[in-house]
């Protein structure tokens, strides 16, 4: 059928242009007029409103990755030489050792970059937002909805053109693409709020999405897939369980009955004895005035609760089910919401987030952003940097990092202070080479002649 189309609007692939791909002459070569938008599909508002806004199962959940996700600073760096070699693979492994070595590299290889018009848009997004909200706001619409839409507003004309000024998250259950052709897939974007549309090119709007399985001719695998859709029954059911819940409690009454405990018709109580017996326990059992005494009847009773019955239970058995569920998703592990964790538990489970969650995310972050911003930047910056370095569950084990560095004679001992996370010592010692036998200077030892007037030896 797309052939068909194909041939009859002119298209064929064998004389197509060499510019252009036979999978878009495929999927978008019978969009030619511009005018198609890819519409959402995948129930994003459903997510927002439903999920993060009316679920607390999913803002428990979205709402601590998110955190997490927004604690390491974006920084600019420059190559501090021409023999830099800085690669950006150590970091993202997450172990103790990578985290090291990248501190170490970050120090050897690159500068820091203070100043300028690319610092100044990483420190402060925007006029009402710092760096930490901006990528808070990134990160909610990248586990709600799967993908997250930033908007720059440039500079028109003059020396800085090209360049933002400011950055905007934009909120992606409202936006739309506009689909255009073979030659150009993604035309612009839309964006609806009341009676107002307002239109964006593909230049202005950095566009960064999971994968979407889900191809077909309207364009669905433009859009990312959240989490939530293939878990969106879990959602419905917990969101129903608690609704059911909510409404036994508004229409219950009595939460159970007190009666004789005694087998012996003969000695139940009369009705004027059971109002007595009322009488006697909202006196002397019921209200807060009651706590901690004790109470005494002349017979014995027994009380039935009737509040919970098995199908309530059941409800918050499977609600329990549910939040695993809901966190496996995002790939959290339930742990680290426990009442009463284990520290060993806990400290892994808050691991296993930073290392499996947020580091792909900042990954993707990272690179997404690199490569919008820094052509526009040229000359101010060779890299775009998450200081993951900051994260707690990461930081370096001292007894570690000196076993594995801190007798190699390759490292000096600013080099190892550096992957400790300290600042550099003083003198020529700290940046010297160090022979594990005696500890001389590696110059010393290869001379045959060393210098032992000082002496380093721990």
């Amino acid at each position: 059928m797309i052939g068909i189309l194909q041939k009859l609007l002119g298209y064929n692939d064998r004389y197509l242009p060499e510019d252009v791909s036979k999978l878009d002459a495929a999927f978008y070569g019978t969009y030619n007029l511009n005018n198609t938008v890819t519409w959402l599909d995948n129930k994003s508002e459903t997510f927002i409103n439903e999920g993060y806004r009316g679920n607390a199962a999913v803002y428990s959940i979205v709402n601590k990755i998110m955190m997490k996700d927004s604690e390491p600073v974006l920084q600019a760096f420059k190559e501090s030489s021409k023999k830099s070699k800085f690669t950006k693979d150590v970091k993202y492994k997450g172990t103790e050792i990578s985290i090291a070595q990248t501190r170490l590299r970050l120090h050897k290889d690159l500068s820091l970059v203070e100043s300028g018009s690319l610092a100044d848009l990483l420190y402060r997004p925007n006029k009402e937002q710092t760096q930490y909200e901006f990528f808070q706001n990134v990160s909610m619409y990248w586990r709600l909805c799967g993908e997250f839409f930033i908007y720059g507003k440039g500079i028109q004309d003059g020396r800085d053109k090209g360049k933002f000024t400011e950055m905007f998250v934009l909120p992606s259950h409202l936006l739309e693409i506009v689909q255009g052709d073979m030659f150009q897939p993604i035309r612009g974007y839309k964006f609806k709020v009341g009676d107002q549309m307002i239109e964006f090119t593909t230049d202005e709007v950095l566009h960064v999405k999971t994968p979407n399985p889900n191809w077909n001719l309207q364009g669905s695998q433009l859009r990312g897939q959240g989490a939530l859709l293939a878990g969106l029954k879990y959602l419905q059911k917990n969101t129903e369980s608690l609704a059911s819940l909510y409404r036994a409690v508004q229409n219950e009454g009595a939460k159970g009955f007190i009666s004789p405990d005694m087998k012996d018709p003969e000695m139940w109580f009369s009705p004027a004895q059971l109002l007595e017996l009322k009488s006697q326990i909202q006196k002397g059992v019921e209200g807060s005035m009651n706590k901690n005494r004790l109470s005494t009847f002349g017979i014995p009773l027994r009380y039935t609760d009737i509040a919970k019955t098995p199908s309530d239970l059941d409800t918050i058995k499977g609600m329990d089910q549910d939040f695993k569920a809901l966190c496996n998703l995002w790939g959290v592990n339930p742990a680290i919401f426990s009442d009463d964790p284990k520290y060993d538990n806990m400290n892994s489970a808050l691991k296993s987030l930073v290392t499996d969650v947020c580091m792909p995310f900042l990954k993707q972050l990272e690179q997404g952003l690199s490569d919008w911003l820094l052509p526009r930047y040229k000359g101010e910056a060779s890299y775009l940097e998450f200081d993951t370095s900051i994260y707690a569950e990461l930081q370096p084990d001292v007894q570690l990092i000196m076993e594995t560095y801190g007798k190699h004679p390759a490292f000096t001992w600013n080099e190892l202070r550096v992957m400790l996370g300290y600042d550099e010592g003083e003198g020529d010692e700290y940046n010297t080479n160090w022979i594990q036998s005696g500890y001389i200077p590696a110059p010393d030892a290869m001379l045959g002649t060393p210098d032992f007037s000082t002496d380093f030896n721990a």
